[in-house]
């Protein structure tokens, strides 16, 4: 997976890439979508997004955990690739069993946002 996210994610052929991965592989094995989904921080917002929401409206609680691990992945990287919006929709529809998770991501989200100020 790092491999992956080293060599293709920072490239022109992302949506190359992720069509190959997860595509029209549906539905994609269990443990190569568990995975993708909690490494899926440097994706681009156009390709991450909507694999969460198609989750969330397919198969409701099943992926919360590790949707949450890929959104709190994108602070993990050097480039913040996020659509803050969309962030929060997703955010809101996950059923997390520690009830601090929403706070945590925010304060993740200020920290980022005040390292990353010019």
């Amino acid at each position: 997976m790092y491999a992956l996210w080293e060599e293709f994610f920072d490239d022109p052929l992302e949506a190359e890439v992720w069509a190959a991965i997860v595509g029209d592989r549906w539905p994609l094995e269990e443990r190569l979508l568990a995975l993708i989904l909690r490494r899926s921080g440097p994706v681009a917002p156009a390709f991450k997004y909507p694999l969460y929401e198609r989750l969330l409206e397919e198969q409701p609680g099943r992926w919360d955990d590790e949707i949450y691990a890929g959104l709190m992945d994108t602070f993990a990287w050097y480039s913040l690739r996020l659509d803050e919006a969309r962030a929060e929709s997703i955010l809101s529809r996950l059923s997390l069993p520690d009830e601090n998770a929403t706070t945590a991501y925010h304060e993740r989200l200020a920290q980022e946002r005040t390292r990353r100020r010019p």
